[in-house]
């Protein structure tokens, strides 16, 4: 479902790593940057085995001139203020069509609930940017549901510190062999523009995503209307990990996307007719 393209070449980049207090709030990662559909099952951010880590901080120094003003910082929350949460649902609308985006108060409920992880990205305390992801349940899979940077701060990198501290948060937890990531197909059979998805692919793959091979016939409910829509799966692996998303693990991570995601019934045509052109 992302949207929004980010690029993060051209920045140089400093990482010092320093403790934070252990009684921060439980869940909590932050990195900290100076310049030099609806989906029903999420990630759980409560005390789990799925929180996010507390045990450090990443501190990012990085100078591009003219284009980030101020301290930026990625961070999970749980729950946003009523200003944040006002800049929230413009991004989220802007950054998303009706027919790929769920009631944006539903996601903030399940956000508010624990059940879906938020990471924001906020410049001297304005938010800029967020990623939504979840869980599917009963698998050790996680979806990028949503991904998206305000108009005039994209391209600066910031929805790759998103993807990253995701990804990280993720590998410390161990056992997370990769990320699920849906976008809009390189070649669409509707308007969609697919420069955008093109490049929006690229910016995956920079990360060190892959098209997921055998799950071209991958589709999803239209949310704004009637009949589907052809969606690209990609896979982005966690740590060392060498799995691959096939065979019968990539047929129940789809079953867990349309049946517990999208709140289809196993027997919906639309789950039968992908799950039989998912190449075995």
């Amino acid at each position: 479902m992302p949207r929004a393209e980010r690029r993060h070449d051209g920045l140089n980049v400093k990482v010092e790593i320093r403790p934070i207090d252990c009684t921060s709030r439980p869940g909590q990662a932050v990195a900290t940057i100076r310049p030099a559909r609806k989906r029903l099952l999420c990630l759980t951010c409560a005390a789990s085995s799925t929180m996010l880590p507390t045990s450090g901080e990443v501190a990012l120094s990085e100078r591009r001139t003219g284009q980030l003003d101020g301290e930026g910082v990625v961070a999970h929350e749980h729950a946003l203020d009523a200003a944040s949460l006002e800049r929230f649902r413009a991004i989220y609308l802007e950054s998303f069509p009706p027919a790929e985006r769920a009631p944006c108060e539903d996601l903030v409920k399940e956000i508010e609930s624990g059940k879906c992880c938020l990471l924001t990205s906020r410049v001297r305390g304005v938010l800029h940017g967020f990623a939504v992801s979840m869980s599917l349940a009963g698998l050790d899979v996680h979806l990028l549901a949503y991904l998206a940077v305000e108009r005039p701060y994209r391209n600066m990198g910031l929805g790759a510190r998103l993807v990253r501290t995701l990804v990280d948060s993720l590998a410390s937890q161990g056992g997370v062999p990769g990320l699920l990531i849906e976008v809009d197909p390189e070649a669409a059979e509707d308007d969609r523009d697919l420069g955008m998805a093109t490049r929006r692919v690229a910016f995956y793959k920079r990360l060190g995503a892959h098209v997921v091979v055998g799950a071209e016939g991958y589709r999803v409910p239209n949310l704004a209307g009637e009949g589907s829509l052809a969606m690209q799966l990609l896979w982005l692996p966690i740590g060392n990990s060498e799995t691959r998303l096939e065979g019968e693990k990539l047929r129940r991570s789809v079953t867990a996307l349309l049946v517990r995601g999208y709140g289809l019934q196993e027997t919906d045509p639309l789950v039968q007719n992908v799950l039989r052109s998912l190449a075995r």
